[in-house]
């Protein structure tokens, strides 16, 4: 029986001179996880996005402002074309106009001889009537001179009929002066209708010859053509309705450019103007410019309509622009910094653990790992700063131990 003990003991001193690996707090072996060793440096939140050039000063040009309320394109300069100060660079369709214009003259030519024809007839109505108001009254004149009223020399007959003939003829003079009023209110009457046609085709003229003056449009000044694009990217072409007033293409300034750029909604944590940028223009990835954001819309909106990825806009100041690489409308990639802290530790996020509602990291401590509690800071989908409870030198699981015993 004592030998049978000895034996056993002999055997498990052998054990433990062997070095049998040591449990650790944890309850695994510490060189079963792996680990990373904390040091102190830069962090940096970097964001991409992408998006367009963009003239910072741009002249538009329009439809221009006339009578007229739409146009039909007949022609356009090609997009993105070099044009001089006074070129041509769209053309509306003049069949139409030129047709306007035509009826108008002739609508004027009718009018007019209507016109002349009722003044002539007006003016020989009024004139006849004229006489038969003379006439009238020279009746009147006679028969209130030359009317019986003396009872010795005329009978009661002729008296009476005197008196009848003078109030006859005073009435004709009435009536044939109220027939002339009537017919010159009528003639007036008839004279404004006919100037309200003439009137109507002027105004079809005017309208026809300042349309035909409108069909060119120039270029308000040298530079590159940029041609007007709608929701799906499609420029302006012949054929196509515009209104007056509608923008048709722009003339940028190519000495000051901006980028218009999107950030993924869920990136968008921290951005703020103020914050530096880098550019890169894809056609030219050799050369790198530094940026700052300008402007950070309120809302995400999606960049395709019925598409449920939202972006924000953001709007990025070139501090150098370069007008023999850089041409508005060009694809550019950007790097947004959101967050730049220097001498600072920060961890893999799978380095941080959650343990009886504490946030921890496994350190290791001496031969085994020790949960450590910890107070986290600012971070990135993948790193975050540890702003207490970790020393430089600190040796990290990056896998939970206990997890590992498993």
């Amino acid at each position: 029986m004592k030998r049978t003990l000895l034996v056993l003991t002999l055997l498990a001193a052998a054990g433990l001179a062997g070095g049998c690996r040591p449990a650790t707090r944890a309850g695994a072996p510490a060189d079963s996880v792996p680990s990373l060793r904390v040091e102190r440096g830069p962090f940096r939140h970097v964001v991409t996005a992408e998006g367009l050039l963009e003239a910072v000063e741009s002249t538009p040009v329009t439809v221009p402002k006339s009578s007229r309320r739409s146009y039909t394109i007949a022609w356009v300069a090609p997009d993105a074309s070099r044009v001089k100060e006074g070129d041509v660079v769209v053309r509306f369709e003049r069949t139409e106009l030129e047709s306007e214009l035509e009826d108008g003259r002739a609508d004027l030519g009718v009018a007019e001889q209507r016109l002349d024809k009722e003044q002539q007839l007006t003016s020989s109505a009024l004139r006849n009537l004229d006489r038969d108001i003379e006439m009238a009254r020279a009746r009147l004149a006679a028969a209130r001179e030359f009317r019986p009223k003396d009872a010795e020399l005329f009978s009661r007959n002729d008296i009476i009929t005197g008196e009848i003939d003078a109030g006859l003829a005073e009435r004709r003079a009435e009536h044939s002066t109220t027939a002339r009023r009537r017919k010159e209110a009528e003639a007036e009457r008839d004279l404004e209708l006919l100037l309200i046609e003439r009137r109507k085709a002027e105004n079809d003229i005017e309208r026809a010859e300042e349309g035909l003056s409108a069909t060119e449009v120039r270029a308000p000044h040298d530079g590159i053509l940029l041609l007007e694009r709608n929701w799906r990217g499609e420029v302006v072409r012949a054929g196509q309705s515009v209104w007056q007033g509608q923008k048709l293409a722009s003339i940028p300034d190519l000495s000051t450019m901006k980028a218009e750029v999107h950030v993924l909604e869920a990136d968008a944590g921290g951005l703020e103007a103020g914050r530096r940028a880098r550019l890169l223009v894809e056609a030219h990835p050799e050369k790198e410019f530094e940026a700052v954001i300008a402007r950070v819309d309120d809302l995400a909106r999606p960049r395709v309509p019925g598409s449920p990825v939202q972006y924000f806009g953001v709007t990025l100041d070139l501090r150098r622009t370069d007008p023999e690489l850089m041409k508005p409308g060009q694809r550019v990639r950007a790097e947004l910094e959101l967050l730049e802290l220097e001498e600072v530790i920060a961890i893999p996020r799978q380095a941080v653990f959650q343990q009886d509602g504490e946030t921890v990291a496994w350190v290791l401590r001496g031969a085994g790992l020790e949960s450590v509690p910890i107070e986290l800071g600012e971070g990135t989908p993948g790193r975050v700063v540890v702003r207490s409870g970790l020393e430089e030198g600190d040796r990290i699981a990056l896998r939970d131990p206990e997890d590992a015993q498993s």
